[in-house]
């Protein structure tokens, strides 16, 4: 490979292999800054993980889910076998497998204790949850709690594998709703926000929080549990004015 980068910058690269391979290797990220220097060689070589196979299916129907995202969370103390630098720089992720048509993935995680986690396709799903002290094994401030749709301990050890796990997704209830003011007229622009409702990418209401768009008032909310309730937040930003209802999933 060859990259250019700007003279005395610095750049991150990020080597990984494949996703559907079936030799267990990791990413690898390092830091290079050259200085002064015209050129620089740097040799990557991928350490080896475990690799994990399994299925992801609907819990009601039995049915496999494509498209659904499954990723691991190592945890980087109290762990022997951790490796270094086998994660995404900023974000600390590892690799990250999709779910086929027949709902099978396979991706290579880091050995020693750590947490695998599911993101179903849609917002359908029902969420479990977890706290991240528990998902990072270390006390980590603030200690939010995170929302993955399904989620697994594992602790393989270096050159197990591989390791079979399975996830059933449960589907969750849809919940509509019309969003007026004191006047009783609909709210023509609003958003809501709601541990329910985590947009496609997070699994938490920190930092990442997903922001349900209103129109006329109208609002629908998939995925809500219909064993329990949770607080929803609206905000008319526009008419600073704001609401909080905690609504049922029933």
């Amino acid at each position: 490979y060859r990259i250019e980068a700007a003279p005395g910058g610095s750049i991150v690269i990020q080597v990984r292999s494949e996703a559907d391979r079936a030799d267990g290797y990791l990413l690898r990220t390092r830091l290079i800054a050259p200085g002064d220097s015209v050129s620089t060689r740097q040799d990557f070589v991928l350490p080896r993980g475990v690799l994990v196979k399994g299925r992801v299916t609907d819990a009601d129907t039995g049915r496999p889910v494509a498209g659904a995202v499954v990723w691991h969370q190592a945890h980087s103390r109290n762990n022997a076998y951790f490796i270094k630098d086998a994660t995404a720089r900023m974000s600390g992720e590892e690799q990250q497998g999709f779910t086929a048509a027949d709902g099978s993935f396979q991706l290579a995680v880091i050995p020693g204790p750590g947490y695998l986690l599911v993101r179903g396709p849609t917002a359908d799903y029902l969420h479990e949850e977890i706290s991240n002290v528990d998902l990072h094994g270390q006390l980590i401030w603030p200690n939010a709690r995170n929302y993955p749709d399904a989620l697994k301990k594992i602790a393989p050890k270096p050159g197990e594998g591989p390791l079979e796990v399975q996830f059933s997704l449960r589907r969750g209830a849809t919940v509509t709703g019309r969003l007026v003011g004191s006047d009783g007229q609909s709210v023509p622009e609003a958003v809501l926000f709601s541990r329910w409702y985590l947009g496609k990418r997070g699994i938490t209401v920190n930092h990442t929080q997903a922001l349900l768009p209103l129109r006329e008032g109208r609002f629908e909310m998939r995925g809500c549990d219909p064993t329990a309730s949770a607080p929803v937040f609206f905000l008319d930003a526009k008419s600073q004015r704001g609401a909080m209802v905690e609504i049922s999933g029933n």
